[in-house]
């Protein structure tokens, strides 16, 4: 048993990066990294976000330090992964997911796959002032609201948008806090 346990926890430190640890968090934030993204962008995102909040990223084969691993060709495999690797992790757990471009497609799959369980929560769509509108249309009958940010696609990268961003994620976890 011992030895199975072994091989889950390094099944998942190589799919989740967990770079600031916090067990006692009320929340655990899942971030999908963009398609050429990397998990290292998000990880460091949890030494600086409030300690209700205990920060993953989803690291996916072909990138960092599973780079001689074959990039995936099927989106399914991708989220069953995922999926396993981050199960142990959030079950029974206040969770909430957060991607950027691809990330968002990545981390919408699995709630929106009719085999799974489907997940209650609200959807924001944060895009860039500069977006294709006609790209932002697609989310629209998904997602609760949406928050247009000054710049183009990668408006993320902006040290003031990821600001705004980790602070409207804390805000919107800190008010959904469970009571008990």
């Amino acid at each position: 048993m011992e030895r199975r346990d072994k091989a889950e926890t390094t099944r998942n430190e190589k799919v989740v990066n967990c770079l600031h640890q916090n067990r006692n968090a009320l929340f655990r934030l899942v971030c999908f990294p963009w398609g050429r993204g990397g998990s290292t962008y998000f990880a460091k995102w949890g030494q600086d976000i409030p300690n209700f909040v205990e920060v993953h990223a989803i690291r996916l084969a072909g990138r960092e330090s599973r780079f001689e691993e074959p990039f995936a060709s099927d989106m399914h495999q991708v989220v069953d992964e995922i999926a396993c690797a981050l199960l142990p992790i959030i079950q029974g757990e206040n969770f909430a997911f957060f991607g950027h471009s691809m990330g968002s497609y990545t981390a919408f799959l699995p709630c929106d796959t009719p085999s799974k369980t489907r997940l209650s929560c609200d959807i924001t769509c944060f895009s860039g002032s500069e977006d294709i509108p006609v790209v932002m249309e697609a989310w629209k009958d998904v997602t609760s609201g949406s928050v247009v940010l000054p710049g183009r696609h990668f408006y993320l990268l902006e040290p003031s948008n990821t600001s705004f961003i980790k602070h409207y994620l804390t805000k919107t976890l800190e008010l959904s806090v469970p009571t008990s």
